[in-house]
């Protein structure tokens, strides 16, 4: 059943491809929102490729590529495909790993019969710094991302106490960055305080990881807290709240996880982590479903094509996805929201 109420689409902008002279939208469902607690052990088998690039969008071949249980690598185009694999139907993840960058991970909305598609660019494991974990002390980025450690604040992967110096990789994640929703891990989709599946609007993210004079992996000690300066992108300043929930990244669930809060200093989010992951500043709003399937003129379907959904009253912010062979493609959107589509 169409709920109109629930979505309020403006007039599409359509941006042509040179092969096809028209398209059109055919909005096919608006689904209810979502049951508060999410179903996130049902599975179906459907197919799933993509592209995997670097932030050159130079395609990376040789990336190795996990979806449910199965694992694949990237060819010399940067191409994947998974056919009839077994998959969380509500909360599919595909995990895209290569040496120097940080994991690209993207999760979707798995249907039997529908084959989803991707594109996944991955981010430079950048080192910002080095820090002594005695006696503890901050790492800063050039775009303003921070990170401090506390002193004798850190483990190696057993648990044992690390006091030696901490190579700091992180990456900021601009929220109003034209290609945000391909640098990001997930769907913007995430699990409240409550259990409750909800949507995000973004006002920063970060990748974080430490790395020990061996080259092993460290993290936070049990019981202390880290404190990350998130930068805030100047079109967003202005509707920045003063204080906004802190979420970090499940892989294994493929969903966004509420743990904490950061304020507003300035021109950054100051808040505490107490683990290293994706970090993400963002105000959570509940969502719906939303299936599209673009034709052209002549009412063939329109594969590959990028379905670009904005927010009217914060046109900084977008999210998209890509048809399949079909022309179809679906995603999670804010619920009761003006949008605008375009399609190109």
């Amino acid at each position: 059943m169409h709920k109109q109420r629930s979505f309020k689409l403006l007039m599409p902008l359509l941006i042509l491809f040179a092969a096809v002279t028209i398209f059109s939208c055919k909005k096919d469902d608006v689904n209810n929102p979502t049951p508060n607690l999410p179903d996130l052990q049902s599975r179906v088998t459907s197919s799933v490729s993509g592209f995997v690039s670097d932030e050159n969008n130079q395609a990376v071949s040789g990336a190795t590529v996990k979806v449910g249980a199965n694992t694949s690598s990237t060819d010399q185009y940067g191409f994947f495909s998974f056919r009839d694999v077994q998959v969380v139907k509500n909360a599919a993840v595909v995990t895209v790993t290569h040496s120097g960058y940080f994991k690209g991970m993207r999760t979707y909305i798995a249907e039997a019969g529908k084959a989803a598609v991707v594109r996944i660019k991955l981010l430079p494991k950048t080192n910002i710094g080095s820090i002594d974990a005695a006696a503890g002390g901050s790492a800063t980025a050039a775009d303003g991302l921070k990170v401090e450690l506390p002193a004798s604040g850190v483990v190696d992967g057993s648990g044992t106490a690390y006091t030696g110096p901490v190579t700091v990789s992180a990456k900021w994640l601009n929220p109003a960055a034209d290609d945000f929703s391909q640098i990001m891990p997930g769907d913007l989709r995430a699990l409240n305080t409550s259990g409750e599946m909800r949507t995000l609007l973004s006002y920063g993210m970060a990748a974080v990881e430490l790395t020990g004079s061996g080259g092993q992996a460290l993290q936070v000690a049990p019981g202390k807290k880290s404190t990350v300066f998130f930068p805030l992108p100047s079109t967003l300043q202005g509707p920045a709240p003063a204080t906004i929930p802190l979420w970090h990244f499940d892989e294994e669930k493929g969903l966004w996880i509420e743990e904490g809060s950061a304020t507003k200093v300035g021109d950054k989010y100051v808040g505490e982590v107490s683990h290293f992951s994706f970090w993400n500043c963002d105000v959570p709003a509940n969502y719906i479903q939303f299936n599209v399937t673009v034709h052209d003129a002549d009412g063939n379907p329109v594969p590959w094509a990028v379905v670009k959904l904005t927010m009217a009253n914060a046109p900084f912010t977008a999210t998209n996805g890509i048809t399949d062979s079909s022309g179809y493609v679906n995603g999670a959107i804010p619920a009761n929201t003006d949008l605008v589509m375009t399609i190109y």
